[in-house]
């Protein structure tokens, strides 16, 4: 996997590469088991992408430590993210769920298009 990172780019910047420089990219994985993997604010790769999913993150879980070692500790139990299929030349499951851990409080499994995490600690 090749994961180029551009949320920290000003979008005015990333729209004047040309669309024939995200198609070059695209032609270079083309053949191999590689992944381009490009992290943006809005999809400027436009109809190169072969897949555009929008990631919305969700609350995070955090629980209270040790009151004895810091009172006013908190500790990260997990996150969850929503997806959402914008776009897509690849032919998608039926099942677009992906259930990476339920809630550690909840026995059901998490809702449509929610990915969810959570920390070794936390178990």
């Amino acid at each position: 996997m090749v994961a180029v990172d551009l949320s920290d780019v000003p979008a005015r910047t990333v729209r004047q590469v040309p669309l024939n420089a995200w198609f070059r990219f695209r032609r270079a994985v083309e053949d191999t088991p590689t992944i381009l993997l490009l992290l943006e604010q809005e999809p400027h790769a436009k109809t190169c992408a072969s897949l555009v999913v929008r990631l919305e993150a969700g609350e995070a879980q955090r629980t209270e430590a040790s009151a004895s070692c810091h009172p006013f500790t908190k500790l990260l139990r997990g996150f969850s993210v929503r997806t959402d299929v914008v776009r897509s030349r690849v032919q998608m499951p039926e099942r677009r769920v992906v259930n990476i851990r339920r809630g550690a409080q909840s026995g059901m499994a998490a809702p449509p298009g929610v990915f969810e995490t959570g920390t070794i600690w936390s178990r």
